[in-house]
């Protein structure tokens, strides 16, 4: 297979020829989350009165999640499209299916990716897993338990990749972390 540098260069000029609509797909979806957390953060942690309304907050900040990961899975439908030439299409009754999709495999990352990093599960596999939950998601046809198995199957395809493309993305991460 190819090494995980190609793989990231790869990634990187998809994402520099990706149409600015293609794009946009991406930011509807994660600028309200990106919000919404920063807002539920600041008020649980500074706001006396945080406890009568963290319900509602959570709520709101599980809800902007779900609709993060929809937004994801048409972003990854969109540079599928770029990718194989076609495009892009979207009907309702496929936008219902990813929706669902996203809705009932997505939260349980929240849950496994945490306890992987404290290695009870092989990280690389979880966190690959959930991120293929979003692009075979993108296709909209299937059952969730179809899903669900693809991105299980598409996760342990490459083992080696997987953790070598980790590896250097947490590098990557880390210097630009001592750079801020």
């Amino acid at each position: 297979g190819r090494g995980a540098l190609e793989i990231i260069e790869e990634a990187t000029h998809l994402l520099r020829t990706a149409p600015g609509a293609v794009l946009a797909l991406h930011g509807i979806g994660t600028l309200p989350f990106l919000l919404g957390l920063l807002w539920f953060w600041g008020d649980m942690s500074r706001n006396p009165f945080a406890r009568r309304h963290v319900i509602e907050a959570s709520l709101g900040v599980a809800l902007l999640f779900v609709w993060m990961k929809f937004w994801q899975a048409l972003f990854a439908r969109g540079l599928r499209a770029c990718v194989s030439g076609e495009a892009a299409s979207f009907n309702r009754h496929d936008c219902l299916r990813m929706f669902a999709a996203q809705t009932i495999l997505q939260p349980a990352g929240l849950i496994l990716l945490p306890l992987a990093l404290s290695v009870i599960f092989p990280f690389a596999w979880t966190y690959f897993y959930f991120q293929n939950v979003t692009a075979v998601g993108a296709d909209g046809s299937g059952s969730v338990r179809m899903h669900f198995r693809k991105a299980g199957r598409l996760a342990a395809l490459w083992p080696g990749q997987s953790a070598a493309v980790l590896g250097i993305m947490a590098g990557f991460s880390f210097f630009v972390f001592l750079s801020w």
